[in-house]
């Protein structure tokens, strides 16, 4: 490795080492429609640097709202080679802007910050509803447009930055709350792309291919952090072209060879439900070695359906490597053995929902079959903690997931009561050390790390512990018409009674009666879970909140559901919207 101790410091390595090797890559229709030398992304960087100088002092904050491009890379790096603090944030959709314009607006305020930067067209088009127009300047956000700078990269002036100085703020996705913006300091981002290089064996023999969000962390990551960290070249290409045609991805992993590629585990689930016998004829996926799954939970179904569908495209099972991260620790907690596969450990159902971990033989009745999340990266103390007593919990036992290691971040910005709270946890026994809450719960077993669900989304049912996720999961399996879209599960409390409800949106395609909907829901969540639910809600495509990651906002459903503000309406009148 080349000696850095800030993501600057490699960034210039990089350019002053193998100025000539493409660090870089965008693909649009299967073309590769721009690239980027090592050379030329520092001679970018300098240039919006230099641009900075008048409008921002080293330790300013500054907000990246761009389409999938190259763009946000140069501003990323651009922000550090000025010294000043990169905020990535999604850009508004055409559907939804007015949620999205409040979020940029309350990130910018979270992160004090008075610039965006972005290209000139997109600027120009959120000018009216961010209030950035000449005429108003409502909210105080300075436009940025980085494609329209004209300063010279000689006119540069090296920044000093220090180890534990902050390198960019990464705001959560918001799918327990308001968003928050966790504090990434250059010696934490480094050693997590260590421990990510180590544990996954990377190389600059490797090359990636990518359609994760660039504001969202394993998007950062893996497209733009990683791949500088190993000196590999990283593909990168539009989360709406994947969506609007999966084998777009497996397509440019084929045509580049590439070794490796990362995303939650709705997109394999795509990909093994759309990319058709012909698509699947030209894709040759034997140089695929790394198949991260990580975002959301991994299930052992989407992990067989999609071998199935590609092994004879020469897909190797072993390529597959589940994982576990978030934000506040930079990325990676767990993660591998690399080319070992997915681990699978079926256990009973009811002990689970008592918290309690009693393996099985596959194929019992009343049991449930979890994929492992590797082993915890170098460094990382790893505790499963019983949060009321803060004691770590015996093995078997699930309970919170808590983290200590030299990649965790440095609390939330400018918020010292939740950084406290979140990272300031000390287990009882000792040792003497901070630990970060993650509010995730699971369990270890024969080395492996468990992710059973997030304490904010367990539902307690007569001293049972169930999932959000797994009563969605049965609700979506339940029928055609429920698959392909979002869906979910939460207890209301109107000051009377409790329920559980579940929010639905149906396939336009499939008309379904409201009353045939709450049957059929109903029969298969009593008959899988033991619950009877409470109001069973059908929806419009495109109804249910979502964060910037694609993960359900069920604390807003609920909001939506007291509120009276869902906008249900029979089957049969829904029309298909999609986004990202």
């Amino acid at each position: 490795m080349l000696a850095a101790t800030t993501l600057y410091d490699l960034c210039r390595n990089r350019a002053e080492s193998r100025p000539d090797t493409t660090a870089f890559g965008f693909l649009s229709e299967g073309d590769i429609t721009a690239d980027l030398t090592y050379q030329g992304l520092d001679a970018a960087a300098r240039a919006i640097a230099a641009a900075l100088r008048p409008l921002a002092r080293p330790g300013d904050r500054a907000l990246l709202l761009f389409e999938p491009g190259l763009d946000f890379v140069t501003a990323f790096y651009g922000c550090l080679y000025a010294g000043v603090i990169p905020a990535p944030v999604p850009p508004p959709s055409t559907r939804k802007s007015g949620q999205a314009v409040a979020r940029i607006t309350a990130i910018a305020a979270s992160a004090g910050t008075s610039l965006m930067l972005s290209t000139s067209g997109r600027l120009a088009r959120l000018a009216v509803p961010l209030g950035t127009d000449s005429a108003t300047h409502a909210t105080g956000i300075t436009p940025v447009p980085t494609d329209r700078m004209t300063a010279d990269p000689g006119d540069w002036r090296p920044p000093r930055p220090r180890p534990e100085d902050t390198a960019y703020l990464q705001f959560s996705s918001g799918s327990t709350g308001a968003p928050k913006g966790t504090v990434i300091t250059h010696s934490a981002a480094l050693h997590n792309l260590d421990q990510i290089s180590r544990t996954l064996r990377l190389d600059s023999e490797q090359s990636l291919v990518s359609w994760l969000p660039m504001h969202h962390d394993t998007g950062l990551v893996a497209g733009a952090l990683s791949p500088l960290y190993d000196a590999f070249p990283a593909w990168l290409m539009s989360p709406l072209e994947f969506m609007q045609r999966p084998a777009s991805w497996l397509s440019a992993i084929s045509k580049l060879s590439a070794t490796g590629t990362v995303a939650p585990d709705f997109g394999y689930e795509l990909c093994a439900r759309r990319v058709n016998e012909r698509q699947r004829a030209d894709l040759d996926l034997s140089s695929l070695r790394l198949a991260l799954s990580g975002a959301e939970p991994v299930r052992p179904t989407t992990l067989e359906r999609f071998a199935q569908a590609f092994e004879p495209c020469g897909f190797r099972r072993t390529a597959f490597l589940p994982c576990y991260g978030l934000a506040e620790a930079t990325l990676l907690v767990s993660g591998g053995p690399a080319d070992t596969g997915a681990r699978t450990l079926v256990c009973d159902a009811e002990a689970l929902a008592r918290h309690d971990v009693v393996p099985v033989p596959p194929g019992t009745s009343g049991s449930r079959a979890l994929v492992a999340c590797g082993q915890a990266v170098p460094g990382v103390d790893l505790a499963i903690v019983d949060p009321a007593t803060a004691r770590r919990c015996p093995p078997g036992r699930v309970a919170e997931i808590w983290l200590s290691g030299p990649n965790v971040g440095g609390g939330y910005f400018n918020d010292p009561e939740r950084t406290a709270a979140t990272f300031g946890a000390r287990l009882a026994e000792g040792p003497e050390r901070t630990y970060l809450r993650t509010g995730d719960l699971g369990f270890c077993h024969d080395g492996q790390v468990y992710i059973t669900g997030r304490i904010k989304d367990v539902l307690i049912v007569d001293g049972r512990n169930l999932y959000a996720q797994d009563l969605e999961l049965t609700i979506r399996q339940s029928h055609p018409a429920l698959g392909t879209h979002a869906c979910a599960v939460f207890p209301v409390d109107d000051g009377t009674r409790e329920e559980i409800v579940a929010v639905i949106e149906v396939d336009p395609e499939a008309p379904m009666s409201e009353d045939r909907l709450t049957k059929t829901v109903r029969e298969a969540v009593s008959a899988e879970h033991g619950v009877q639910l409470g109001r069973v809600l059908g929806l419009r495509p495109g109804s249910i909140p979502l964060t910037s990651s694609g993960k359900v906002q069920r604390f807003a459903c609920r909001d939506a559901v007291l509120d009276g503000t869902f906008d249900s309406a029979p089957a049969t009148e829904h029309r298909v919207q999609e986004e990202v």
